[in-house]
């Protein structure tokens, strides 16, 4: 965002939901890895909405998801269609006490692809 601002850019982070731009303003709108972390098929809907209503006629939005399909040595497995998937801050985001929570929980909650713990 900082590089995109400092080139003149209209750029900014916000609530996928309620997006902090006027409608009919930008050229390009841009949602990656966002609308899988929305909870309902509503939500996401209404995400998308968002993006359209930010768009000026003839504009472009770039929406991307995390696909089905997975390397084999993925940690990630989806069996089902549809998946809610849960954001957590990236590691190197957090400070050695929350590492160690989340390696934990991690930990707690591993899976193998077979179903077993």
């Amino acid at each position: 965002v900082a590089i995109s601002k400092a080139r003149g850019l209209m750029v900014g982070t916000g609530d996928a939901l309620q997006v902090p731009f006027a409608s009919n303003r930008a050229d390009v709108a841009i949602s990656v890895a966002v609308v899988h972390h929305l909870s309902t098929v509503e939500r996401r809907q209404r995400a998308i909405a968002e993006l359209v209503r930010v768009l000026r006629p003839g504009g472009y939005a770039l929406v991307t998801g995390w696909a089905k399909s997975q390397p084999k040595e993925s940690r990630r497995v989806f069996a089902k269609g549809d998946l809610l998937v849960q954001w957590q801050m990236p590691k190197r985001f957090l400070d050695e006490e929350q590492q160690e929570q989340l390696e934990a929980q991690e930990a707690d909650e591993e899976v193998t692809k077979d179903g077993a713990k």
